[in-house]
């Protein structure tokens, strides 16, 4: 007896709920013909700054035969020398070229000032702040760099 009571008592409940939904949704606010009577001016008019952008990229790891997965960040993603920090995504993402160059845009959003150089690939530096100029984002280890295969030649 108890169980019908109770079985009952929660159906009625269900029903309750499910006609306070029915009959709360009865007005549609939404009018999708209110944009083109003229009181909005167009959205050129008010939105007129992009989001993002395209910046050139140009990084040479001078490392003939290495092709490695570049990333660029737009804050520093090592918390020391060897550790990553967790929870930064990349704001670009690209392959170099089996000599260790690449040379092309990046779409990236226009906020960013400062950019870091990424790569996990055993021989390169890990992690590089990119140099900024009219011209766009640059890394060129054979002249930053004094570990590099072509700055111990120039020293030669």
């Amino acid at each position: 007896m108890k169980r019908i009571k109770r079985n009952s008592l929660v159906t009625g409940l269900y029903a309750l709920m499910l006609m306070g939904i029915v009959t709360g949704c009865d007005k549609d606010v939404y009018n999708p013909g209110n944009d083109d009577d003229g009181k909005l001016p167009p959205k050129e008019d008010y939105f007129d700054f992009a989001l993002t952008g395209d910046v050139q990229l140009n990084v040479n790891y001078d490392a003939p035969g290495y092709r490695a997965v570049i990333e660029v960040y737009d804050q520093n993603p090592m918390e020391d020398r060897r550790t990553k920090k967790e929870g930064i995504s990349p704001i670009f993402v690209a392959y170099t070229d089996i000599n260790g160059k690449y040379e092309g845009k990046m779409n990236i959003p226009t906020a960013v000032k400062e950019a870091y150089l990424y790569t996990g690939l055993f021989g390169l530096l890990t992690c590089v702040k990119l140099e900024v100029s009219a011209s766009g984002y640059t890394y060129d280890a054979t002249k930053s760099t004094l570990g590099t295969r072509a700055a111990a030649a120039k020293k030669s």
